[in-house]
């Protein structure tokens, strides 16, 4: 009996563990799209404080 309990118990771990891997996977793909829309918000600002500069160095000439 004891064999049949190890096994049991080794399924469920598995079990367990597929579980676990689903989980991270999931919260891995969330993390990317958080961090693909900050890198798409950095870039914007970056757009906007360069356009910023160049319209303070054509006021700064006139």
């Amino acid at each position: 009996m004891s064999v049949l309990t190890d096994v049991m118990d080794r399924l469920t771990d598995i079990s367990s563990l597929r579980t676990q891997v689903t989980e991270l996977i999931q919260q891995q793909r969330e993390m990317r799209g958080i961090m693909l829309s900050q890198q798409r918000e950095l870039a914007e600002v970056r757009g906007q404080l360069k356009a910023l500069i160049q319209m303070q160095g054509v006021a700064a000439r006139k």
